[in-house]
């Protein structure tokens, strides 16, 4: 009898390219294939494909851990060595620090001079004798390399430390290069900054404050000044013009019938002039110039003013007079020394003028007591910054701040200067930098400074006049494009301008349906704001004028719904095209804008989204640049740590645990039985890795048994041979790395966990796998 032959059945490929992020809340049948169903510590790349994050690694200022370096050390032992001794070379005098100790070779760190073929020797007693000479970070294999550089970061780690204080982080940035911590201190009575160094955090010296008004000149930091007559002193550090007087106000006119002699006079003058105790003042006879009499102000109301007059020259009685500021007010700003270094007592009596030397500069602006203040800051707040330059100077970027605790701020690295404004409760929320000019908000209002001074909240030209009030709690600011201020309230937006007609500030609503929550603002190019209803972006309408917005989160709404209440912190990750959203327990949301080209060659955007979770809280974090330029991202935990995010192959030395699991791909036959055969993984490594792949069949259907899982050991760093640099790769790397996964099992769909969990993996990236199946049957 005649066997009929077995049907000849293609093995069939598809390549799936991974792209597109999470997707909770499309219909299982829609998703594509290189999206993700869970996702967790993996990023988009904004060119596609997803990679393992990056570590972070704690900082005070020192070296690196993760930047640091061993040598692989190939020796004989005649006595034991154990890990954290030192050897030192029998004939160099070099030594190294044991990091790991193998039968043929030692792992050191810290090295001093240079080893050569010799014997070494620990507490003077010899141990063995090297056999080849030393090599930087030149372990063999890639296992061995990674884990000795993993070694390497967990000592120098040790190495730094927490910032002082107590409680958590309140904020920290990098200003000239130089990170600058805010905590509470250790009593938990007051704030202190701490700036990194090259030994760890060193605090910063908060200095005193001396106001003044009817100043007329420009003191130099470093001046000595006194007090006329209690002889009291201080250095200056700053000297803080608040309010530059216009001489202006100083001209009146009087027809106040007066006899020219020595001691008080009463004039009456025009309403509206800006005479204060204490300015020198020279009044002129209209009609006979030649007779003219000077003194100081005694008080100024309405249209009285009263003049000690000290000196005259000339005589006689005069009904029509000419007021003139005397020729020593060449200007007259109010405003406040920073000192140090404080000897005597400092009074508030206008007639013990301050001086330089025996110089009359101004007078104290205190009413009673002693008006030397030491500067000091209330525990508690969240901190924000802006950095920018009111001057012309290329160097006079400074920092500002707010915390809604204090007085917002300006700082140089070294002096720590309130600023003070007009409103009651003086504790802004948000802060930022526009047109020149100093942004303040106030729960529902914002106002600004003077054009070019960051500290006169007084002048009224589109200054502390132009305050505006939103009826809404303001969350947010960002400047933008054409000198524009986004406001960010709770439930509205709004956009803050000049108008062309006044010159005057304008406020005008964006949207009375979109808002952000506290740290939901992020400017990435465009906007973007988490609210309730999600992450939205916000983007000027070339078309109809105006903003325009949408919601980019819907394929996450689960996620959206469950961090909304525990958002603490956000960052812009710039070379990445990321903003990351911090929770309070250590987990957190990326996005990631991604971009492409369409068929007719158009340029596109979306917004892939995966998930990150921490062994720390964070409760802070800051994006900028460090002193070369590059990004950097800063973050602070609850027990007072900074870090350096995007560093490390680890989280401070804890093992990076992440995983994908992608979405069920039916090779678009939903109803057909496939046995699947083989997954070929494409991807790259930085160095070493080790990954676990598994397949699961039918939507995880239990009936079908559990596969066994694949393990891949990967070794990266793949160069060509006439492009990369010597002893930067190993030879037997790949460019790209394709794993292949033999797998037998069948099922309408099949779907991808992805699984890593190393401290010493610098990072894989995943683009796409080719999956080899055979159509079998349709599902009955």
């Amino acid at each position: 009898m005649r066997m009929n032959a077995l049907p000849n059945v293609k093995t069939m490929t598809q390549y799936s390219r991974f792209a597109g992020g999470l997707d909770l809340v499309s219909p299982p049948l829609t998703i594509d294939a290189g999206k993700c169903i869970s996702i967790n510590n993996y990023e988009c790349n904004a060119l596609g494909g997803y990679r393992r994050i990056d570590g972070y690694e704690r900082f005070d200022g020192r070296p690196s851990p993760s930047a640091q370096s061993y040598y692989y050390c190939p020796c004989t032992f005649s006595a034991a060595v154990t890990v954290g001794q030192t050897i030192t070379g029998a004939t160099s005098a070099a030594t190294g620090k044991v990091l790991q100790v193998e039968s043929t070779y030692l792992i050191i760190d810290r090295v001093t001079g240079t080893f050569v073929l010799e014997n070494f020797k620990v507490g003077g007693v010899v141990k063995g004798a090297l056999t080849i000479l030393p090599s930087k970070d030149g372990h063999p294999t890639g296992i061995g390399h990674a884990t000795a550089l993993g070694l390497v970061a967990d000592d120098y780690r040790a190495d730094i430390t927490v910032v002082t204080g107590s409680g958590v982080l309140r904020g920290v940035c990098m200003y000239k290069g130089i990170a600058y911590a805010f905590r509470d201190n250790a009593a938990g009575t007051a704030v202190d900054i701490w700036k990194s160094t090259s030994t760890g955090w060193q605090q910063i010296t908060l200095f005193k404050s001396l106001p003044f008004k009817s100043c007329t000149v420009d003191v130099l930091d470093g001046v000595v000044i006194n007090q006329k007559n209690s002889g009291a002193t201080a250095t200056v550090k700053r000297q803080v013009i608040e309010t530059s007087q216009n001489l202006d106000d100083l001209e009146a006119t009087s027809d106040t019938t007066t006899v020219m002699a020595l001691g008080s006079h009463t004039f009456t003058i025009q309403t509206g002039k800006a005479y204060v105790a204490g300015q020198a003042i020279l009044i002129i006879s209209t009609a006979s110039p030649t007779n003219y009499m000077d003194g100081t102000v005694t008080s100024y109301s309405t249209n009285q003013i009263v003049i000690n007059i000290t000196n005259k020259v000339g005589s006689g009685t005069y009904a029509l007079w000419r007021l003139h500021s005397d020729p020593i007010n060449i200007r007259s700003d109010t405003g406040r020394f920073i000192v140090t270094s404080v000897t005597g007592t400092w009074t508030s009596n206008v007639a013990d003028t301050i001086r330089v030397g025996i110089i009359d500069i101004a007078v104290v602006d205190n009413p009673s007591g002693n008006p030397v203040t030491q500067i000091s800051i209330l525990q508690g707040g969240n901190y924000q910054f802006v950095q920018h330059n009111f001057l012309a100077n290329s160097d006079s970027k400074k920092l500002y701040g707010c915390d809604a605790l204090n007085r917002a701020f300006e700082f140089d690295g070294d002096v720590y200067i309130p600023i003070r404004t007009q409103v009651t409760i003086d504790a802004p929320t948000t802060i930022a930098a526009v047109n020149g000019q100093l942004a303040l908000s106030y729960f529902g209002a914002v106002v600004f400074s003077a054009v070019g001074n960051p500290h006169d909240f007084r002048t009224t030209s589109l200054g502390f006049a132009d305050i505006h009030e939103f009826g809404d709690t303001i969350t947010g600011m960002s400047p933008i494009v054409g000198g524009v201020l986004a406001v960010a309230c709770r439930d509205s937006f709004w956009q803050v301008s000049v108008d062309a007609q006044t010159g005057n500030y304008k406020a005008e609503l964006i949207s009375p349906d979109i808002g952000a929550i506290h740290y939901g603002l992020m400017n990435l190019g465009a906007l973007y704001s988490f609210d309730d209803k999600g992450i939205i972006r916000i983007v000027p309408s070339y078309v109809f004028g105006g903003f325009e917005h949408d919601t980019i989160s819907r394929a996450i709404q689960p996620v959206i719904d469950r961090f909304r209440e525990k958002i603490v912190a956000t960052a812009v990750y710039k070379s990445k095209n990321q903003v990351r959203f911090y929770a309070n327990d250590g987990t957190g949301i990326i996005m990631t804008m991604t971009s492409g080209v369409t068929q007719t060659g158009a340029a596109t955007t979306g917004h892939d989204f995966s998930q990150f979770t921490y062994p720390i809280n964070i409760s802070y974090a800051w994006s900028g640049e460090d002193a070369s330029g590059r990004d950097i991202v800063l973050l602070g935990d609850e027990d007072g740590y900074v870090y350096v995010a995007n560093t490390g192959s680890s989280f401070d030395g804890e093992p990076i645990q992440a995983y994908i699991r992608t979405a069920f791909n039916n090779v678009k036959s939903p109803s057909a039985i496939k046995r699947f055969r083989k997954i070929e993984v494409e991807l790259s490594t930085v160095g070493y890795s080790y990954i676990r792949f598994n397949p699961d069949f039918s939507y995880a259907d239990p009936s079908i048994a559990t596969h066994l899982l694949k393990y891949e050991e990967l070794q990266g760093a793949g160069g060509y041979w006439d492009e990369a640099i010597w002893n930067e790769f190993y030879y037997d790397g790949k460019i790209v790395s394709q794993p292949e996964i033999r797998i037998q099992g069948s099922g309408t769909n099949i779907g991808l966990v992805v699984f890593s969990n190393s401290a010493i993996d610098l990072g894989h990236n995943l683009s796409g796998i080719v999956l080899h199946y055979t159509p079998r049957k349709l599902n009955r």
